[in-house]
């Protein structure tokens, strides 16, 4: 009997974003074609929420690149698709920065803050801290050494401070359960290593361009792995 899950979409979708990862590195036009290819499904299939994801990744593997101006149209890209996508509006506002289009930026930014304020991304705080840092008079009316109070006052409203605090680079940090599909097409011994480090104290090296937390830790027989994960699934080390 056939393996139902092999033929579920967004298998194809969690492919081409792995697959285009690794060749981004050899090969960035063939990346971004793989990619593009699956957007084009994506929309085909009116799969929205793979849409975005892929244009995002897109975007990101475009900024390594540094191809400023196909950065910028992979966020319009997801911006066609949900006008008020808080990533996609974040993304932009840092291109037109770094171009010194300051109002645009600003523009960017307002419309991020307001997205985030009103909805439930999972990055929200993350971003809210990121806008502040570079925009806090024009969000806030806040100068740059209030920023820490502001942050402080966004976080714990209505939430006990607790609860808020957000692992940082170089933290050791917990696993808490295994991502959907992070095991998938894994090696048996790397699915091993990965199984075992679940609820154990690892290391949080960095938060990568989409917000993932990238993990290290060394497994048994002495070989460094890496993985990448959704903030949600890591808590901070005891």
């Amino acid at each position: 009997m056939p393996d139902v899950n092999n033929h579920q979409p967004w298998h194809r979708f969690r492919d081409a974003i792995s697959a285009s990862g690794k060749l981004s590195l050899e090969d960035g036009d063939k990346a971004l074609r793989l990619v593009d290819d699956a957007i084009a499904l994506a929309i085909s299939e009116q799969e929205n929420r793979w849409v975005l994801t892929l244009s995002h990744h897109a975007a990101v593997i475009c900024n390594f690149l540094g191809r400023t101006e196909l950065v910028k149209r992979y966020y319009q890209q997801s911006l066609a698709f949900n006008p008020e996508n808080s990533r996609a509006l974040y993304g932009l506002a840092i291109v037109a920065k770094e171009q010194g289009e300051t109002q645009l930026a600003r523009d960017y930014a307002v419309r991020c803050h307001k997205g985030l304020m009103s909805g439930d991304d999972f990055l929200r705080d993350s971003l809210l801290e990121l806008l502040l840092r570079y925009w806090p008079s024009d969000l806030f009316g806040t100068a740059p050494d209030q920023i820490t109070e502001v942050l402080e006052a966004v976080y714990t409203a209505g939430v006990p401070k607790a609860q808020n605090t957000k692992p940082k680079p170089g933290d050791m940090v917990v696993l808490i359960e295994l991502p959907p599909g992070l095991l998938d097409d894994l090696p048996p011994e790397d699915q091993q290593a990965i199984n075992e480090v679940v609820g154990k104290p690892i290391l949080l090296r960095k938060y990568d361009e989409d917000g993932r937390a990238e993990l290290a830790f060394k497994d048994s027989a002495g070989t460094f792995h890496y993985i990448y994960v959704d903030p949600a699934f890591i808590r901070p080390g005891d």
